[in-house]
């Protein structure tokens, strides 16, 4: 069921290129998202793509991504930010995805998400000054970064302002919408 490509196994799918058929090779949330997609069709459908179980079975197997991975991902990155209109990591305005893990079979509660991937140090900037609101870029930026750690590879540790760290700290205490927003003991 694994595709090729001219130069070797297709390891990531697009959205738009899977089904419902492909649980085996896509994962079960792959595979859904991939059959939503194709019955509402891709303008009704946030667009993303989808790395298989395959580079999985062989990163697991070799103990090393697949040689081909790295490319296929930098490729379908390119097209999800045509697509948005904006850049992973743009100062400016950046775009934000979420990676969500996914197996052949459901195993509820086995894996995180990873949330607002795309902010770093100067995006958080770009996000507060595209939506206008401070408040919510610098909280996005912290649930990106209370992202499990063994789910990451951080580049560079995630830098809060004092005044936010103190303003989150109050504002945490003090409003139970807050601490049901994030339940988390790595929070």
């Amino acid at each position: 069921m694994e595709g090729t490509t001219a130069v070797g196994t297709q390891y990531v799918y697009d959205f738009s290129e899977g089904s419902a058929d492909m649980r085996e090779l896509l994962g079960g949330k792959g595979a859904n998202v991939a059959e939503m997609t194709r019955i509402l069709g891709p303008e009704r459908v946030p667009a993303g793509f989808t790395i298989t179980t395959e580079a999985c079975v062989q990163y697991m197997r070799d103990g090393a991504e697949p040689e081909e991975l790295d490319a296929q991902v930098d490729e379908a990155l390119a097209r999800l930010e045509e697509r948005a209109g904006k850049r992973l990591g743009d100062p400016e305005d950046p775009l934000l995805v979420s990676v969500r893990s996914g197996a052949r079979e459901s195993m509820p509660g086995m894996l995180d998400t990873v949330l607002n991937l795309g902010l770093n140090n100067d995006s958080v900037q770009g996000l507060a000054g595209a939506t206008g609101n401070e408040r919510f870029a610098w909280d996005s930026y912290r649930r990106f970064a209370g992202s499990p750690r063994y789910c990451l590879k951080i580049a560079r540790p995630c830098v809060f302002p004092p005044r936010w760290k103190r303003r989150w700290l109050i504002w945490s205490a003090t409003t139970p919408e807050a601490r049901c927003a994030w339940p988390s003991a790595r929070s």
